[in-house]
């Protein structure tokens, strides 16, 4: 049994919650756990994580994050970081040790900036849409396997970015992934409402226009309804470019879940504590973050999707 099997094992598939072309099946863990690290956004809040660039010149790929709590920090793959000198999201989920310097891989989500705003970073509120967010996740998995490299490929990255702003019609002055969001809020809020998180949930079978989508799992319920808000706005975004929404069965969406953990999974040390695992199919491709003896973090896209 794979580790991607051993972690689907252990949830149930819930009733589907719809709202505005994005259909969500809840992931239920059978044995809920309470989690063991603190996330990103948080202790970047409470001061227990510091972001910045990796020097006062920057590095567009790379950035530095300062742990300083006395517990481990999860950082999770898509996920937004503003400010600095331009923002960025992270190119793979990872488990930062406890008061530690980390370098981290990430992609630039703000192509026409790169000027100090900030001496430090912000979380964002919103993580990468799931469109650009698969190819990422697609070309980081090519770019291990040939160079042994978390990069992506960047000139993608600013391709998608640039033909969401023009297909939304959003003016962005620094091409900015962020302004997508901000010129949808009030909307994209709405989606938030709507999946509002229900009892031992640790993730979503998401489906958008009639279907199945992607996939994103964790180890523990607080870590779901944490991510959750961050994770359904991308989501939401993508909705809103579906012109004909369509109800999704909940047979699909098992149906498609029964496809992960079929292919081979390749393993890769990972950029903080445990390992990447990263597997590609015909039908799904995704990664996962292995540490601890558990999938802390899955991430799945259908392969059609890009």
């Amino acid at each position: 049994m794979t580790q991607i099997a051993q972690f689907l094992g252990g949830v149930a598939l819930g009733e589907p919650v719809s709202f505005g072309g994005l259909t969500l099946f809840p992931l239920r863990s059978a044995q809920p756990r309470d989690a063991d690290y603190d996330i990103l956004p948080v202790a970047i809040t409470t001061g227990t994580a510091r972001v910045t660039e990796v020097s006062q010149g920057g590095s567009v790929p790379e950035l530095l994050i300062e742990t300083k709590g006395g517990r481990p920090v999860l950082a999770i793959d898509g996920e937004e970081l503003i400010g600095a000198k331009q923002n960025r999201v992270v190119n793979v989920s990872i488990l930062l040790a406890a008061q530690a310097q980390t370098r981290i891989p990430v992609s630039c989500t703000e192509a026409g900036r790169w000027r100090h705003e900030s001496p430090e970073f912000m979380a964002s509120p919103q993580a990468m849409y799931p469109e650009a967010r698969a190819r990422k996740v697609r070309d980081v998995s090519a770019t291990l396997k040939s160079q042994r490299s978390y990069r992506g490929d960047q000139g993608a990255v600013w391709h998608s970015i640039d033909s969401k702003l023009g297909a939304m019609g959003q003016a962005a002055p620094t091409r900015a992934m962020s302004e997508l969001y901000a010129g949808r809020s009030g909307t994209i809020e709405e989606f938030v409402r709507a999946f509002a998180p229900v009892e031992g949930q640790v993730g979503a079978v998401y489906a958008i226009g009639g279907r199945v989508v992607g996939l994103d799992g964790f180890d523990a319920p607080s870590t779901w309804r944490a991510y959750a808000p961050r994770l359904v706005r991308g989501y939401a975004l993508d909705a809103l470019s579906t012109v004909a929404p369509a109800p999704v069965p909940r047979d699909a969406a098992a149906a498609w879940l029964a496809d992960l953990g079929l292919d081979p999974v390749e393993s890769y040390p990972g950029v903080g504590l445990g390992e990447t695992l990263r597997f590609t199919g015909a039908r799904v491709h995704g990664s996962a973050l292995w540490a601890e003896g558990r999938v802390m973090h899955l991430v799945a896209f259908a392969a059609r999707n890009n």
